[in-house]
């Protein structure tokens, strides 16, 4: 009534009824309360109006929870029918089993009966079970008056009674039933069933071999990387699935990660344009017939010689699986973008050569100095930028040979760790922006042959202790600010070439022990 007149809700029962009930309700209170003359008239007319509001309030709550609690008394009466008709439905199986346990029945009543016994039944479990249940979570217990049992937690629940019978079957459900099945086992419906072996895999069915290839190719790239159906990952998920003449078995095929790899690495970097590109994508291991691919002992790739090869394109981060690569040669070519940092995952090289590509960003990411055996560096002719971690350069390539960096916009000192390099014959930091004066460690380093630092912002004098360094071939140190005067002991370089000290600040005389430098400019 309130909802149709917008009374508040509070005053439904008073001001809000019409005539004719208000005057109805009151003729029955005083009927109700006639025969109580003890109280008085203002006492009848507070009793009748709470006894009104009280029964009013009492009838809306009844209809309102028969209402809500009728669904539930249909179910639950469901439930009980489901359950006594089971009851009785196994009484009466036990009782013709029981009276046919001992008749020997023919052929064919044998068959009916495992085509009946073989069909899944449904497991029940009781207290003492439900712990086992794998797939079960947090069921509720239920108490019944004809035993103990729970109630699941599934859409359709269904109580089941706990099992007054043996807890393990005397037949196992994969041997042979007998003509006439033993009591245990028909009634046995309380423990779980004894699981089958599992399915065998066909790895060779197309459905499962897709699908099989896929997980493998996601948990590898990642989802995201397939997204885009041009991505070099759609497209070698797509070659390997549908195209590859070796139709790889996903469950037998021991190089898959390896094979995707460098399936993904030929699409990104426009393997089709390349000019030394025979024997990829083709029906044959990576390790045979791909051009400039060689692999080791283990059939893992060793090495990737495509430098001078037009590869244009991004590195991509799933040359993480190449574990194996010792040298990875891809100068002169168009690579752009930055190097994944994936690449620290290839513990095994030794050498990593990207000279003269389109390659920015940074080089020196701490991945990279994972690579604890690196001998060779070259990553000279690109746009990298940031400074020089000497330290962490000493301390992860110790055994470092060759240092390549220049044409790049590296800032900064040349540490003085660098003379720890013991086994560096090579340093190129020509074309940058390095600052500072060049270290006089350099004189540690015996096996220094070529130092070129041309074209940077270096002061200060030549540091005495680089004569020293016998061995030197070639120093290159023009268009810098460096000062002082050359060194007599310039003589001492009896291997010198070159010897390139144009556009500094450097004063004094040419001393004439530089005439003995016999090989110089040959």
């Amino acid at each position: 009534i309130s909802s149709l007149k917008g009374a508040n809700s509070i005053s439904w029962d008073r001001q809000d009824l019409h005539t004719t009930t208000e005057r109805r309700n009151r003729l029955e209170m005083n009927v109700m309360f006639r025969n109580y003359p003890f109280k008085s008239k203002s006492s009848r007319q507070k009793s009748a109006s709470r006894f009104r509001f009280l029964s009013d309030m009492t009838l809306k709550r009844l209809i309102m929870l028969s209402l809500l609690y009728f669904p539930l008394v249909l179910q639950v009466w469901g439930l009980s029918y489901q359950q006594n008709a089971r009851y009785i439905d196994n009484k009466k199986n036990k009782k013709i089993h029981m009276h046919t346990n001992n008749q020997p029945t023919n052929t064919d009543n044998q068959t009916k009966e495992k085509e009946i016994y073989s069909k899944p039944i449904k497991k029940q479990y009781d207290r003492d079970h439900i712990i086992n249940l794998p797939n079960v979570k947090k069921n509720r217990r239920a108490k019944s008056s004809k035993g103990k049992g729970y109630i699941s937690e599934s859409p359709t629940a269904t109580i089941i009674p706990a099992p007054t019978i043996s807890p393990a079957p005397t037949i196992s459900p994969e041997s042979s039933i007998s003509s006439a099945p033993s009591i245990s086992y028909i009634l046995n419906l309380s423990s779980p069933v004894p699981f089958s072996a599992p399915t065998p895999i066909d790895c060779t069915d197309p459905e499962t071999r897709e699908r099989l290839l896929m997980k493998s190719f996601v948990a590898i790239s990642g989802e995201k990387s397939f997204f885009d159906p041009n991505s070099p990952q759609s497209k070698a998920a797509e070659w390997i699935i549908n195209e590859d003449p070796l139709n790889v078995n996903p469950c037998t095929f021991s190089g898959l990660a390896q094979r995707y790899a460098m399936v993904v690495f030929y699409f990104a970097l426009d393997g089709d344009d390349w000019i030394y590109n025979e024997g990829w994508l083709g029906g044959t291991s990576v390790c045979v017939g791909w051009q400039k691919v060689s692999c080791d002992r283990d059939g893992l790739v060793s090495s990737l010689l495509l430098s001078r090869n037009n590869l244009v394109g991004k590195i991509p981060r799933e040359v993480k699986e190449l574990t194996g690569m010792q040298l990875f040669q891809a100068h002169d070519n168009e690579i752009s973008g930055r190097i994944p940092t994936e690449i620290g995952l290839l513990q095994n090289m030794v050498g990593f050569d990207i000279e003269s590509n389109k390659l920015e960003g940074e080089l020196f990411f701490d991945e990279v100095f994972e690579l604890t055996n690196m001998q060779y560096f070259r990553a000279s002719g690109n746009q990298f930028s940031g400074t020089v971690p000497w330290n962490n350069v000493i301390a992860s390539f110790p055994n470092l040979v060759q240092f390549w960096i220049a044409k790049n916009r590296f800032v900064g000192n040349i540490g003085t760790q660098v003379g720890q390099l013991q086994s560096l014959q090579s340093i190129f930091a020509y074309d940058n922006s390095l600052t500072g004066r060049i270290p006089s460690e350099l004189g540690n380093i015996s096996t220094l042959k070529y130092l070129d630092l041309e074209n940077n912002l270096l002061e200060g004098a030549i540091p005495e202790e680089l004569y020293g360094v016998s061995g030197l071939k070639r120093v290159i140190l023009t268009n810098n600010f460096l000062t002082g005067t050359i060194s007599s002991s310039v003589g001492n370089l009896s291997l010198l070439t070159d010897l390139w000290l144009g556009n500094n600040l450097l004063t004094g005389r040419l001393s004439s022990e530089i005439g003995r430098l016999s090989l110089l400019g040959k």
